[in-house]
């Protein structure tokens, strides 16, 4: 099923993936963190604004009902953005995952290059 969702991620069809994992229960796989976070992987590595979208939606949908791992936390962090890596931060928080240091350097790293030097000064502060 991975190489299902992967391929059909790198044939740009970012819905057929996601049904796909929707629907793997169906062919008696199971749907968790580790699966998961190969799709978002696939999505994010993508690199098209709107497969990190997708990979976002993602989350968005299944965090609830997947227990995810720091993994598929640090896939999203990876596509750099701003405010969504802050509602990221906040969902760690909430089911008590540790962000790694390297995330922490994310947020810095990108505060930065959004020129919002107060931001990042913040995120340093939380990393001491």
């Amino acid at each position: 099923m991975r190489k299902v969702m992967r391929r059909l991620v790198k044939a740009t069809r970012y819905s057929d993936a996601i049904a796909a994992f929707r629907e793997r229960e169906k062919f008696g796989v199971s749907r968790d963190g580790e699966a998961i976070a190969v799709l978002m992987a696939a999505l994010v590595k993508g690199n098209a604004l709107d497969s990190v979208d997708h990979a976002y939606q993602v989350f968005i949908e299944f965090k609830e009902l997947i227990p995810l791992t720091s993994i598929c936390f640090d896939i999203l962090m990876l596509a750099d953005r701003l405010n969504d890596a802050r509602q990221i931060f906040e969902d760690m928080e909430r089911q008590n995952i540790k962000p790694k240091l390297w995330a922490y350097n994310a947020m810095i790293s990108s505060a930065c290059a959004h020129s919002r030097e107060e931001e990042s000064l913040k995120w340093l502060q939380k990393v001491e």
